[in-house]
This record gives structure tokens, sequence and C-alpha cells, in this order.
């Protein structure tokens, strides 16, 4: 397995992953740095139904076709996305 991070932009501030993949590639492990974020937007990324999303998945992502967004942390949930596809580019 290997752990990679990228960064994705909110409102001027960093969205922090550490991924850890499983043999095939595919998220096994997703842990979301929301400590630049503020309330509620850091909370509701952090829900399981947002994360668990992404578990057994390769990207590149895309809201709205095979992600949802999060109502409410509309920046912070564009910004996993974004730190996400820095980590599975478009092929």
């Amino acid at each position: 397995c290997e752990a990679l991070d990228g960064a994705g932009y909110n409102v001027g501030e960093d969205v922090r992953v550490n991924v850890t993949l499983d043999e095939s590639g595919a998220i096994a492990t997703l842990d979301i740095d929301v400590s630049d974020q503020v309330p509620p937007a850091c909370d509701l990324v952090l829900a399981e139904e947002f994360v668990n999303q992404f578990i057994g998945k390769k990207g590149p992502f895309v809201k709205g076709e095979n992600i949802d967004g999060v109502t409410g942390a509309t920046f912070t949930s564009d910004g996993v996305i974004a730190a996400l596809n820095k980590l599975f580019p478009a092929e």
C-alpha cells in the first residue's frame, strides 16, 4: 500500500488528504485534514457518508457523476475532490 497526499483549494486554505491504496490502486483509507477549515464545513466532510463514497474507488472523481458533494460545505468538499484528483489524474 502507498500513502499519498495532495491539496485542494478552499477559500484560500488548503484541504489536505492522506490516502492508503489497496493492491488494485483503489482508496483503502482516506484521512481528510480540515484543520484550516471552519465549522460546519470541516465536520460535514469528515462524516462517514462523505468519506465512505471514496473507499474502494479510483479517481478521477467528478462531483455529481461518481461523487456527491456536501451541501453546506461546497468549497471544502470541492477541495477534497480536487486534492484526490491530484493523486488520480485523468488518463
